[in-house]
């Protein structure tokens, strides 16, 4: 492999996500262990998960007791703890998501073991999206296992809710675990289904039953992208860009992210995936509207964006793109292990390129 020699012999510092993913998975460690001692200080996260292992593990969780602690709360306000908790989520604030999860899956529990009907249908859509939640902050942290049980979670939660919609976020969230432990055929076959159940009719679909096939198509695109699979990419992105078109705007919600600037983004996104830097650089300059997407959704296509200009040499354009990414999403940014690739062959191109921008976010993030 061509870029693990170029690695080895130090004529090349970064590399994609999907190389680093594959190469720890080869090695059966961490991608954070792939790093330099002074990276890895930086790579590893100084978050505690404990609370969600705990909240996932507990006994109640398994059915084998009653919940003792959280009495059954109005369902509306937990509606609403968790929009505001997933917005939360969404922008990357992986602390403050972290202490309240564990409390509102706890909550969520006992309103749906002890609420009435209607509460306990509402209560297991939240824990469907709780249990998400979950997932991604665990699978971002390292700890697969438990983004893998908490994503079973919310699959069985889904079920209880009844709602179809609940469902095709959660297989979308199945998916991108499976695709991030580098499972990319079930990634790509769990995402493929669940587009298929979900597909509405496109005359007369609403908002978020679009918005959910086009978010399953979009990753599905992406586990295409990151096996190679450059034509079967191509084709998914045609038609979530024409599921995007016939939405018209960036639809934000419990179920998805999806809408045409979103399609853009992860056409960046997969391009970078695919190696191919022409058309990452190309999809760039067209500039895709990101107005309304959450904050780590656009520090990702940042991050890609970076990336895409380091490879090309434009390394001002580059230190922009990080700097971006960095003031929307600092937390996010911290724990993604592109960002210390790509600030890392900044840094090593010398001190011509060093710009004090550049300097100050190394020192805050520890490269």
């Amino acid at each position: 492999m061509d870029v693990v020699r170029r690695l080895e012999q130090g004529r090349r510092t970064s590399a994609r996500l999907s190389t680093l993913d594959a190469l720890a998975s080869a090695l059966e460690c961490s991608t954070a262990a792939l790093f330099t001692p002074e990276q890895r200080a930086a790579a590893e996260p100084f978050l505690t998960v404990d609370g969600i292992r705990h909240a996932l593990t507990a006994p109640e969780a398994l059915g084998l007791t009653d919940p003792v602690e959280p009495t059954p709360a109005d369902p509306a306000e937990l509606c609403e703890q968790m929009r505001r908790v997933w917005a939360l989520y969404q922008d990357g604030a992986y602390t403050q998501v972290t202490v309240r999860l564990p409390e509102l899956i706890s909550q969520a529990r006992a309103t749906a073991h002890e609420g009435g009907a209607e509460a306990q249908v509402q209560a297991e859509g939240v824990l469907a999206t709780a249990y998400q939640a979950a997932a991604g902050i665990t699978i971002t942290l390292g700890h697969k296992d438990l983004a893998f049980l908490a994503v079973e979670r919310a699959m069985a939660a889904a079920r209880a809710s009844g709602s179809h919609l609940h469902y095709a976020a959660a297989a979308n969230f199945l998916s991108w675990v499976y695709r991030r432990q580098g499972r990319l055929d079930d990634a790509e076959k769990i995402a493929t289904r669940a587009a298929e159940a979900v597909e509405p009719p496109w005359s007369g679909a609403n908002e978020e039953e679009l918005a959910v096939f086009g978010a399953l198509l979009i990753n599905t695109a992406g586990a295409a992208a990151r096996s190679g699979g450059a034509r079967r990419c191509r084709d998914l992105t045609a038609v979530a860009r024409s599921a995007a078109e016939r939405l018209g705007h960036n639809q934000i919600d419990q179920w998805a992210v999806f809408g045409p600037g979103v399609v853009a983004m992860t056409a960046v996104n997969d391009a970078v995936e695919l190696d191919d830097l022409d058309l990452a650089h190309h999809l760039i300059g067209q500039r895709p509207t990101t107005r309304g997407v959450p904050a780590s959704w656009r520090a990702r296509y940042l991050l890609n964006c970076a990336h895409t200009r380091v490879e090309l040499r434009h390394d001002q354009q580059a230190t922009a793109a990080l700097l971006e990414a960095h003031r929307i999403a600092p937390e996010w940014v911290r724990y993604h292990p592109q960002t210390h690739t790509t600030m890392q062959t900044l840094l090593e191109r010398g001190n011509g390129r060093r710009t004090p921008d550049l300097v100050g976010l190394a020192h805050r993030l520890e490269v």
